[in-house]
């Protein structure tokens, strides 16, 4: 056999071995130009020569050519279906496709053929994970583990698995893992204080956060999470750079996660609150949604609005609002700066779920007051605590309040009408997170009529 694949390419005769050995390396240099023809000067005289049409398979897959790679790689496999590389490799590129049942099955026959081949384990674990079988990825990862433990982002890969099924002593065993593998690994540094934080561990966490810092100087995620295990002062509220950051991350799945996960109904018991205080929805008030989110509170705002509004930091979240057709204006933008650039301009303002990334909520009342109209009513949710402080930063980034703070603030603010309700807000790992409604009204202006 003579491959002829440029002016490098020898002319002599090589073997069946040597031709496959120099495709497959021009192909691993991306010369897919010099690679192909040899596979296809294979298939010509052989026709089912497993490795030149799984390899081709694999070229047809790197050109973009989606139809062609399959038909290759189904040939190759009805061809040699005990081979391991092969059918792992099918259930790459059918796991990039997005057929996970198909990708699934190549794996685990992967595995069948050849039990201790990791790559095949891993990527199972993959497929296992987007298909929300967490448990069965977990295991996955172990079998990878097990097998070959010299890779740190095979670690880290099964400790963020496990964190989100809250296994979080055995992932901060794998973050340690993968650190002392690769000290430099962003993913485990980052990760590994959250781990020792939801522990309760918190000078082990204040310390990951420090070796965070030490490799991202100044990252506010880092100097947040540093200061809510308090190994640095609290700052007064998140940072615009924290909370657009986090939010923006979460936009995708955030509807799903608070509703299906945490089970979440802030917004329904805003909703119960001020329907005791409203008139009839009659579409007659300027109404905000300050921290709107993803809009879940726009179809319970929508009916008393002339005019809904909301605003928030996240651009990511704004763009899941405007696709629900709610709002008449999105903003992005500070909520206190906001609220100040817009004095007098609402009858309602609502902030479900807002006041947990603020500390101190004096700022955040003097500039709701100069937003609202006189008579306008101010209705938000709070996380509270019991302990004698007025306001706490939490391990978890967020803030939580004594249930008598918020009323004195508000009245010191000049607002009136005072009420406020114990709530639970959603649910965290089976446990109810305690919470407020609260309600507040702007007096009217001398002469205007302000009903209770």
């Amino acid at each position: 056999m003579c491959p002829d694949s440029g002016e490098d390419t020898p002319t002599e005769a090589v073997t069946l071995e040597q031709a496959l050995a120099l495709a497959v390396g021009w192909q691993r240099e991306g010369r897919l130009d010099a690679a192909e023809p040899v596979y296809r000067q294979i298939l010509a005289v052989l026709p089912d020569q497993p490795d030149a049409l799984h390899f081709l398979g694999l070229l047809e897959f790197q050109r973009g050519h989606e139809d062609a790679a399959l038909e290759w790689l189904a040939r190759a496999v009805a061809v040699a279906p005990g081979h391991a590389g092969l059918r792992s490799n099918h259930g790459n590129v059918l796991q990039t496709l997005g057929r996970l049942d198909e990708a699934e099955r190549e794996y685990r026959a992967a595995l069948a053929a050849e039990p201790a081949l990791v790559a095949a384990w891993n990527n199972l674990g993959v497929v296992l994970h987007a298909a929300g079988r967490r448990h069965e990825a977990i295991e996955a990862y172990r079998h990878a583990l097990e097998l070959e433990a010299s890779s740190a982002a095979d670690h880290h890969r099964l400790a963020t698995l496990l964190e989100r099924c809250h296994e979080y002593e055995a992932a901060a065993v794998h973050h340690r893992a993968a650190l002392a593998l690769d000290p430099q690994h962003l993913g485990a540094t980052r990760a590994l204080g959250h781990a020792l934080s939801r522990l309760g561990r918190l000078d082990e966490a204040a310390a990951a956060y420090r070796a965070w810092l030490a490799l991202e100087p100044g990252h506010p995620l880092a100097e947040l999470r540093l200061a809510a295990c308090g190994g640095a002062p609290a700052p007064a509220r998140c940072s615009d750079a924290v909370v657009r950051g986090l939010f923006d991350q979460y936009a995708g799945h955030f509807d799903a996660h608070l509703r299906g996960t945490l089970d979440y109904h802030a917004p329904e018991r805003l909703a119960d609150a001020l329907a005791l205080v409203l008139d009839a929805p009659a579409a007659a008030l300027d109404v905000l949604d300050a921290g709107c989110g993803t809009g879940l509170c726009g179809p319970l705002l929508r009916p008393y609005a002339r005019q809904l509004s909301g605003v928030d930091l996240s651009p990511k979240m704004l763009e899941q609002a405007a696709a629900l057709a709610l709002y008449d204006a999105l903003e992005t933008a500070e909520l206190c700066a906001w609220l100040n650039a817009h004095p007098g301009a609402f009858d309602l303002l609502v902030a479900a779920d807002t006041l947990c990334y603020f500390g101190p909520l004096a700022d955040f009342a003097a500039a709701a007051a100069a937003a609202l109209r006189p008579g306008g009513w101010l209705a938000f949710t709070l996380e509270t605590h019991t302990e004698a402080l007025d306001h706490r930063l939490n391990a978890c980034g967020r803030y939580s309040h004594a249930p008598a703070y918020p009323l004195r603030v508000l009245a010191g603010a000049g607002f009136g009408q005072l009420r406020s309700q114990p709530v639970v807000l959603r649910r965290e790992r089976g446990a109810p997170v305690e919470g407020l409604v609260v309600l507040a009204r702007r007096p009217a202006a001398p002469g205007y009529a302000c009903a209770d």
